[in-house]
């Protein structure tokens, strides 16, 4: 497990899921992703899977850091999931 990356679904979620959703699987799992720093409680299932691949597309080293300062900032300001 890494420290960015989706958060690990769970099995019987994973059988679910359709050939783009499996999309989230092709990283390491990680703590915290950009649904955590976004307010994941405020997001719906597509939304929050949609901005899991949207992370797997688009990861950097630069959209890592940015998420683990978002990150720092909401569990500062008790912002995400409730």
């Amino acid at each position: 497990m890494s420290l960015i990356g989706p958060r690990p679904p769970l099995p019987r979620e994973v059988v679910l899921y359709t050939p783009h959703q499996m999309e989230r699987l092709l990283v390491k799992g990680g703590l915290a992703c950009i649904c955590q720093v976004e307010g994941r409680s405020d997001m719906g299932f597509e939304n929050w899977i949609e901005s899991d691949i949207h992370y797997v597309k688009t990861r950097s080293l630069k959209l890592d850091a940015k998420l683990i300062a978002k990150m720092i900032g909401a569990v500062l300001m008790w912002k995400g999931a409730r």
